[in-house]
């Protein structure tokens, strides 16, 4: 069976635009990983995949027919695990990579190359 990429934009784009932006920052952040050698590539990889996992997050919660467009951050993390069921121990390294992008954004941190592998 041929995937239609186009046919399936188009769908999840009518259908909940946060997933969409959700991909396109996992993607965007993969790319920055793959350079995370400079000190930028890092910084913003850990920007874009803490963004990607929000617009996830906000996406499920819009399947499940919540608003989820002014939570934040914990409240919408809790929403999620209770939908999705994952563990304490993945919500906390969640937990560590949202205050990881909150430094880095906020405060201009730097990540050495061992804390992205990490959170990432």
């Amino acid at each position: 069976m041929k995937f239609d990429k186009a046919a399936w934009d188009e769908y999840i784009t009518a259908k909940n635009p946060l997933l969409v932006s959700s991909l396109k920052s996992f993607e965007h952040a993969l790319d920055h990983f793959r350079k995370r050698d400079n000190e930028d590539d890092r910084r913003f990889c850990i920007v874009e995949i803490d963004q990607g996992i929000e617009l996830f997050f906000k996406g499920i919660l819009l399947n499940q027919g919540r608003n989820p467009y002014r939570m934040y951050f914990q409240p919408l993390l809790k929403e999620a695990k209770a939908i999705l069921e994952f563990s304490e121990k993945e919500m906390t390294l969640i937990s560590k990579l949202h205050e990881k992008r909150d430094a880095c954004q906020h405060e201009g941190e730097i990540p050495d190359i061992n804390q992205t592998e990490y959170l990432v």
